[in-house]
């Protein structure tokens, strides 16, 4: 029995049934290698045995997750006898035979994949528009860094997501990001329908966040200058985006899916849910505003204020950007090393509520503004805050736009 496994084993190159190539190599080489044909191309194991070259696509883009894999398929080689490495061999034959046989899933069609499961306990449409708003933001992002399939989005692509993530929401919504994505991936291993076997949640750095590790208190709202700075390298879609946040203090979500039926343009007024806790806000529309939707008005072609922004899964990367780009602080570091988060799109609603206040508005009435409750309210209140939205801020605005500024008496 032995000779005929070692046999076997000898006659390797002529009964391969695991898409593994083999060819002649001068010295044997058990760690093997990778290599790819080209930028954006799977990264391809290669390794040499008893002086034959073997070769197997890795199938992915990721020089971390490839690495693994080639470590998979070398160990059995470092065996010195033969019918150990035979034995070896075949054990990742048949998990290589197994991942073979399930179809990859295209990073793109995640949340159409996870929509059809209706894994969520939530079954209203405003959930079920919150969740597809997360996974979209997910794909994007997946896509842009290199990303084709599920399987790409290794544990160290999550933790560069999360990294970003935490930079741009507070704690409470990234922590709804994580769990919806922990369900996500969950749903999907548990189906075995497609090449998804590994969490890629599941590993250090993908727990949720607590206050000692990123405080939303430590945001601080913008000063007139930054806001005149933000409004300048802002383009079409970012500029509306901004003043929207400004002049009313909604959330990011909130601001992006805007639609022309909230808008009472005749008696320049809104009135919009608030997508995270359902409360109604009303307000009049401040006059800078009200200028910034009547021009989006002479083009629109849709039901939102603006279509790319409602469509969008990088808002809050593209505003990190603009920030950037004014030299404007995103970001602290404690004495403990720990990150908090200064300046984001969210400061604009830190902006908005301590503006109204220092206007001489009640702490119920930023409550009611902002759609919150009072306690919420006073963590976006900035006292030392003297700014007001109808004096320096709607000025910052004026001047960035080129509009003459309001006359003080």
């Amino acid at each position: 029995m032995r000779n005929e496994q070692t046999e076997t084993f000898n006659k390797l190159d002529e009964t391969s049934t695991t898409g593994i190539i083999v060819s002649k190599m001068r010295r044997d080489n058990h760690t093997g290698c990778l290599t790819r044909r080209g930028e954006g191309k799977p990264w391809i194991a290669r390794w040499m045995h008893n002086g034959k070259i073997y070769t197997k696509s890795t199938r992915t883009t990721d020089k971390a997750a490839a690495k693994k894999i080639l470590q998979t398929l070398t160990a059995p080689f470092q065996h010195k006898d033969k019918l150990d490495v035979l034995q070896a061999l075949h054990d990742v034959t048949q998990i290589l035979a197994k991942s073979v046989a399930k179809p990859e899933l295209a990073i793109t069609e995640l949340w159409t994949t996870y929509e059809a499961k209706q894994q969520w306990a939530d079954k209203s449409e405003a959930s079920k528009r919150n969740y597809e708003r997360m996974i979209h933001k997910l794909e994007d992002w997946a896509k842009r860094h290199g990303c084709r399939y599920v399987s790409d989005f290794t544990n160290e692509k999550a933790l560069a997501y999360l990294k970003e993530l935490a930079e741009q929401i507070g704690i409470v919504t990234y922590n709804n990001h994580l769990t919806q994505y922990k369900l996500v991936w969950r749903t999907l291993i548990e189906a075995k329908a497609y090449n998804i076997d590994t969490d890629t949640w599941s590993g250090k750095g993908c727990e949720a966040l607590t206050d000692n590790q990123n405080q939303s208190a430590a945001r601080e709202p913008f000063t007139p200058a930054e806001i005149k700075a933000i409004l300048s390298n802002a383009d079409n879609d970012m500029r509306l985006l901004t003043l929207t946040s400004l002049f009313t203090g909604m959330r990011l979500e909130d601001c992006a899916t805007l639609k022309w039926e909230n808008l009472d343009m005749q008696h320049k007024r809104l009135a919009v849910k608030t997508q995270k806790r359902g409360t109604v806000v009303r307000m009049e529309i401040a006059e800078e505003l009200f200028t910034a939707l009547e021009d989006a008005k002479k083009t629109a072609n849709g039901e939102y204020v603006n279509e790319r922004n409602a469509k969008s899964g990088n808002l809050g990367e593209r505003f990190g950007a603009i920030l950037d780009k004014c030299d404007i602080k995103r970001n602290s570091q404690d004495d403990k090393g720990r990150t908090h988060i200064l300046r984001s799109f969210h400061s604009l609603r830190h902006t908005h509520a301590s503006a109204y206040y220092a206007e001489g508005a009640s702490m119920s009435d930023v409550a009611r503004r902002i759609g919150d409750t009072e306690k919420t309210a006073a963590k976006y209140v900035h006292h030392g805050y003297s700014y007001t939205l109808t004096g320096e801020l709607t000025d910052a605005v004026r001047a960035a736009l080129g509009r003459e500024l309001r006359k003080v008496a």
